[in-house]
């Protein structure tokens, strides 16, 4: 476990742990489902859709929703700053990690395949001075959600995203 938010590794340290290492800053991005959970507005589908439209310099998604099919993949290009002596390390919870390859200095290109029927898979990238966990916007396609089980806004968050990756995909086509 690494130090978050400033708590310095020399409070209680524990021992084979180094009390001269950095605090390592943890940050992580909220998930479009946790915005949709904490909306209080009226949930008009123009609002919904809202949410899904997240911008982040470090962080891009290809495409911007992935259905969790257990086939399609998502592109992940990140700029992680770091020193040349240390490279990040990367870590993907709720999927898997099928390549990472470093493309200009500091810009990473991974390729993320989320676990089937996911509502949520996250790449958290770790340097020596940050951890940063960035979520994907992921959603299962409507055949694999089960609505005995799943939560009302869970249904809500993946009838949003399955039309928005269809409108999406059939713009595509046109070009």
């Amino acid at each position: 476990m690494f130090p978050c938010r400033g708590v310095s590794a020399q409070a209680d340290t524990p021992p084979g742990t180094h009390p001269d290492r950095q605090s390592v800053v943890f940050d992580r991005r909220e998930s479009v489902l946790e915005r949709l959970k904490a909306f209080k507005g009226a949930k008009t589908r123009e609002a919904v859709a809202g949410l899904f439209t997240w911008t982040d310099p470090a962080f891009i998604q290809e495409p911007s929703i992935i259905l969790s099919d257990g086939v399609a993949r998502a592109g992940i290009t990140l700029r992680v700053a770091h020193r040349k002596e240390s490279l990040p390390k990367f870590s993907v919870t709720g999927g898997h990690c099928i390549s990472a390859e470093m493309i200009d200095n500091g810009v990473w290109k991974l390729q993320i395949l989320p676990n089937r029927g996911a509502f949520a898979t996250s790449v958290t990238v770790l340097t020596p001075q940050t951890m940063t966990e960035y979520p994907l916007i992921v959603a299962p396609p409507l055949n694999l959600i089960d609505p005995r089980t799943a939560e009302i806004v869970e249904i809500e968050y993946a009838l949003t995203a399955n039309e928005l990756a269809m409108e999406a995909n059939r713009a595509e086509r046109r070009r």
